[in-house]
């Protein structure tokens, strides 16, 4: 009865170690882009997509694993860990080959920034999730600095790199700046 039981607990202590929060996971490339040449991706980014409306281009990233149709800045303590979002909008014909300053080709940045933890109860009360969100809906990037290196651009993915690159108004916000890829969304 003793080794039946260890059996037990070492299959269930498997699937709990191999159980996560549903938070940030390590940055991956698909297999739909081509590697990244430095290796140093925007830290931890898990999604990134690339959706096409009339002449723009607009690449979201995420923390978090995102389908191209599950796309949500919808807030909830079910998700109870830090996560961001956040997006360039940006000329289609930015999507070329070379780096463009992102203040001189027009484009407009939004972003989501939770910070969100589980707090213990006390009691008869269950733990519960606290934190706070901030964010930006749309607003035009000035600074010259930051710049958008495209490296290449094809039918399924754009990778590429962020470089000088600072959230406008939250300067506690996490580091965008890094390799990225963007799978094409349709």
């Amino acid at each position: 009865m003793r080794i039946a039981s260890a059996v037990v607990c070492v299959g269930v202590l498997t699937l709990v170690v191999g159980a996560g929060d549903g938070g940030p996971s390590a940055p991956t490339v698909p297999g739909a882009c081509p590697a990244l040449p430095a290796g140093d991706i925007v830290t931890g980014l898990a999604t990134g997509q690339a959706v096409t409306a009339g002449s723009n281009v607009t690449l979201r990233f995420s923390s978090k694993v995102v389908g191209c149709g599950d796309w949500s800045n919808d807030v909830s303590t079910a998700e109870c860990f830090d996560w961001w979002n956040f997006h360039l909008t940006v000329p289609a014909d930015s999507i070329s080959v070379g780096v463009h300053k992102l203040s001189e080709i027009g484009t407009d940045f939004g972003d989501l920034i939770n910070r969100l933890h589980s707090e213990a109860g006390d009691g008869c009360n269950s733990s519960r999730c606290v934190g706070g969100t901030q964010g930006t809906g749309s607003e035009a990037l000035v600074d010259p600095a930051a710049t958008l290196e495209i490296f290449t651009a094809d039918s399924n993915c754009i990778p590429g790199k962020l470089t000088g690159f600072g959230d406008p108004n939250f300067k506690d916000a996490p580091n965008f700046n890094g390799e990225f890829f963007a799978l094409r969304c349709p």
